[in-house]
């Protein structure tokens, strides 16, 4: 069976899981969501006995049945052994992990507070806290 990835037709919180199975060559059923009826009202539903959690995005191949975007990540990562051999790599790992998703959820502010102020306000906060590490 080939995988089948899940999620509305833009890249939000599927993108990672797309550029990963990309990254190492998975050929897989990218399920791009077009019409809130087609999740909503059709495949939710049919999903619904095969999903802990039917929501999206969600991943299914022969071995699993799974949604949430950053277990999919965690699985994904360690199906294809890019999750680190040691203890200290999969600490290491965790922690930029940790750090991608912080980065993502201040970029995410940026792009969609209304107070134009407050974007630079949280952008050079950010930056001084965090990005300085990456750079």
């Amino acid at each position: 069976m080939k995988p089948i990835l899940g999620y509305w037709a833009v890249r939000g919180r599927a993108n990672p899981i797309r550029m990963l199975l990309h990254y190492v060559g998975a050929d897989f059923e990218d399920k791009g969501y077009t019409e809130p009826n087609e999740w909503f009202g059709k495949d939710k539903i049919d999903l619904a006995a095969t999903l802990d959690f039917p929501n999206l995005p969600y991943y299914i191949d022969d071995e699993v049945k799974m949604t949430q975007s950053r277990a999919i990540l965690h699985h994904l990562g360690r199906k294809y052994k890019l999750d680190g051999s040691s203890e200290d790599e999969l600490v290491r790992m965790s922690v930029i992990y940790e750090q991608v998703i912080e980065l993502f959820v201040a970029m995410g502010q940026m792009a969609y507070l209304p107070e134009v102020e407050n974007r630079l306000e949280i952008h050079e906060k950010h930056e001084r806290s965090t990005l300085t590490h990456f750079l």
